[in-house]
This record gives C-alpha cells, sequence and structure tokens, in this order.
C-alpha cells in the first residue's frame, strides 16, 4: 500500500509541475493583453485629445497631437484618421505642401480607407493642387460666339 501511495504522490506532482509552464504561459498571456489595453486606453486618449484639438479649432496643437499619436502608436487602427486630421490641421495652417505630402502618405498607406475620399477631396481645395498656383488666376480667353440669324433677318426674332 505504501507503494502504491508513493507512485499517487509521485504522480501528482509530475501533473503539478507539467501544468506550470502552461500556467506561466497564461500568466505572460494575460500580462501582455492588459499591456495591450493600456496601450489602447493610451492611444484612444491622444487620438480624442488631438481630435478635440480640431473641434477647438487649434490647429498647430491639433498638429503635433495628431503626430504624436502617429509616431507613438504605429501600429493603431485610427492611423488613416490620424493621417486625414493631420492633413487638414495642416490645411487650415496653409501648410499647403504639408498637407499635399500628408493626403499622399495616407493614400498611398491606406488606399482602402473610409478617409480615402474626404482626403482627395481636402487634396482638391489645396491650392496648387494639380495645378499651377498661377493656372488659378489666370483669364480664361473666350472668343466670339456664332450666332445663327433665321431667313428672314434679325426682324424675324422679334
Amino acid at each position: 500500500m505504501s507503494n502504491q501511495l508513493l507512485l499517487r504522490v509521485s504522480l501528482v506532482i509530475l501533473l503539478a509541475l507539467a501544468a506550470m509552464p502552461v500556467m506561466g504561459q497564461q500568466r505572460r498571456a494575460s500580462i501582455a493583453r492588459a499591456a495591450q489595453s493600456s496601450s489602447n486606453d493610451s492611444a484612444t486618449t491622444v487620438f480624442r485629445s488631438a481630435r478635440d484639438l480640431i473641434t477647438d479649432g487649434e490647429w498647430a496643437k491639433a498638429q503635433d497631437k495628431f503626430g504624436e499619436y502617429i509616431n507613438s502608436y504605429p501600429n493603431e487602427k485610427n492611423l488613416d484618421a490620424a493621417l486625414y486630421w493631420m492633413a487638414y490641421a495642416q490645411y487650415k495652417l496653409e501648410r499647403y505642401d504639408q498637407c499635399r505630402a500628408t493626403v499622399a502618405r495616407l493614400l498611398e498607406k491606406y488606399s482602402d480607407s473610409a478617409w480615402r475620399d474626404d482626403a482627395r477631396t481636402l487634396l482638391a481645395q489645396v491650392p496648387g493642387a494639380g495645378r499651377d498656383q498661377e493656372d488659378l488666376h489666370e483669364p480664361v480667353a473666350v472668343g466670339p460666339v456664332p450666332v445663327q440669324v433665321p431667313p428672314g433677318g434679325a426682324g424675324a426674332l422679334a
């Protein structure tokens, strides 16, 4: 009976030792999820803060805050939105070259983004986008408009 008890105790100890690495992996996974959640919370806070600056018309601060978000959280899901809003702030600050570059980055990196059409619309509003700045103010020459006179002469029109 003593051998059977010893065998059972040994078996329980072996099973407990075998389960320890699994428990450690589960604990590490739980810690990783908590860290990811904390990172997401921080990212969400920065994004909302930047978006609030847009609402308040604080364009320079918004541009900086969205830049912080993009650089600090390169794997977040809202990067396309952050790029759009950063470009919008640059547009409002009349930093048109930066705005064009930011929109180009958005369209290149996130070609299927829900922000694609908004970004294209913003780009179309940027002075000089797609045309030379001088072309926007150059008069258009209009030639004479041909008028057909009815067979009875100009008096037939009256």
